[in-house]
């Protein structure tokens, strides 16, 4: 008898070292689980992070990178990281130079806000759909794209290139150094060049090299411009 008792305390003991790290848990509570579930829900759900950030150095850029954008799933357009997405009432469409179009559209604030829209790199609805829905509720997906806006362009005193829509002023930037722009641009399609500076940083231009600008590759110029940022749509949708 005696053995079988030891037998059946060493049964019971066993059970109960089991049991007892469920009973700790159960005493903690069972809340832990369902927050990190719901934890997880607000990170699926939670609005998109801040567009790409302005360079701390305009002069070390690297605006020639691609941001980070979404794409068609399911016939549903998903967000990336650099995009923030909003509802906006359309206000009017205009074209600007080839492929590009100027959209205003108006929160439900009432503030007016314009976006840039490039036939070639968006998605969504066509430009006739939009053309034809003015005062109508959008929803737009942009990122925002911080560029160097070309002003003019001087080959010692000797003016390459100039843009009557930005001119230089006191408040433009202004970098000289040694041009690289190896390549054109095809059929008016926007490329990039770069200038060089002395300390060793460079500056990048997105800009339709044309071969009058390519001419002077290698050479010392000086361009002058303005940093901006620009609100590029890369999804719109008409809204029923």
């Amino acid at each position: 008898m005696l053995l079988g008792d030891a037998y059946y305390y060493i049964c019971c003991m066993k059970k109960l070292l089991l049991f007892f790290p469920v009973a700790i848990l159960a005493a903690c509570g069972d809340t832990e689980p369902q927050q990190a579930a719901n934890a997880n829900d607000t990170m699926q759900t939670a609005p998109p992070a801040d567009p790409m950030p302005p360079p701390d150095d305009m002069d070390t850029s690297t605006t020639g990178l691609g941001p980070h954008l979404g794409s068609m799933v399911d016939g549903e357009y998903i967000t990336g990281n650099d995009e923030i997405v909003g509802y906006y009432e359309l206000v009017s469409i205009q074209e600007g130079s080839y492929p590009q179009f100027i959209l205003e559209a108006r929160t439900a604030q009432g503030n007016t806000q314009s976006f840039f829209l490039n036939t070639l790199e968006y998605r969504g609805s066509t430009i006739a759909e939009l053309t034809d829905t003015p005062n109508r509720k959008v929803k737009i997906a942009y990122w925002v794209r911080y560029q160097n806006n070309v002003a003019r362009i001087l080959a010692g005193d000797v003016e390459v290139e100039a843009h009557e829509e930005v001119q230089p002023e006191p408040q433009f930037e202004q970098v000289t150094g040694i041009l690289v722009a190896e390549e054109l641009s095809k059929d008016n399609e926007m490329s990039a060049f770069v200038v060089a500076k002395d300390d060793g940083t460079q500056v990048y231009f997105p800009y339709i090299v044309t071969k009058e600008l390519a001419a002077h590759n290698g050479e010392e110029v000086t361009v002058y411009y303005a940093a901006d940022a620009e609100t590029v749509i890369s999804y719109i949708k008409v809204l029923e």
